[in-house]
């Protein structure tokens, strides 16, 4: 089959799949169920390949085939805890006895998981968030950075949540300057918010007009050439 030909199929399936999710102005229908289908079978089966070459096979099977001729005694040991660790995970498909079987992998699992989001997060996002806004003073003028200080502050200032050690009869209160920059922190965090709700719908229309002016394409350059002239 020519290039031309597998071009053509292509944009025929892409302008069908995109009539069958628009198909969802008019409510559910089995037309829009389809296209769901098939793009949860396509993500599905594209994750599953990806896992089974890009950590299965790159990064199990070839270490080990790579690792046994030499001898690599700790590497061999490493690999095989591994692949014990990822047969001991299987027994939680399992219900009753058999699932505690899987318990301290996934345990470890969660255990590194949790310790990387907690360190990327104090490196990646609080350290490079303060050393930004302080080094704001030095490249931009006073009032611009004094208003990112501010809200650097006051939004995490929101998100603190303690509270008196003396209760009242109104239920325990944090503390009136911590609510105050807390008050001012959730001006900032509306703002934010509203931002990026105004990114995401230009992104969404601008893919919605790009649609469209693709299903204009193909009924103009497709769809008639191919039709009774």
């Amino acid at each position: 089959m020519s290039q031309p030909m597998i071009d053509l199929l292509w944009t025929t399936a892409g302008f069908f799949l995109t009539l069958m999710v628009l198909s969802y102005i008019l409510g559910d229908n089995p037309l829009f169920r389809i296209a769901s289908y098939i793009l949860v079978g396509s993500a599905a089966g594209y994750f599953f390949t990806l896992v089974i070459y890009q950590v299965v096979i790159q990064r199990l099977i070839f270490p080990l085939i790579y690792a046994l001729p030499g001898g690599n005694l700790v590497q061999i040991s490493l690999i095989c805890l591994s692949i014990l660790a990822s047969i001991m995970l299987l027994f939680k498909l399992f219900s009753g006895p058999l699932s505690a079987v899987g318990n301290l992998p996934l345990a470890y699992t969660l255990g590194v998981g949790a310790a990387v989001m907690i360190t990327g997060t104090v490196t990646g996002t609080i350290l490079a968030q303060a050393q930004s806004t302080i080094n704001l003073f030095g490249t931009t003028g006073l009032v611009e950075a004094s208003v990112v200080l501010v809200g650097t502050i006051t939004t995490l200032a929101y998100f603190h949540f303690g509270t008196r050690s003396i209760p009242t009869p109104q239920g325990a209160k944090r503390n009136p300057l911590v609510e105050v920059l807390a008050w001012v922190g959730k001006l900032f965090i509306g703002v934010t918010l509203g931002a990026l709700f105004a990114g995401v719908y230009l992104a969404a229309l601008s893919a919605l007009v790009n649609r469209l002016d693709t299903l204009r394409f193909v009924i103009e350059n497709v769809l008639f050439k191919i039709g009774p002239s």
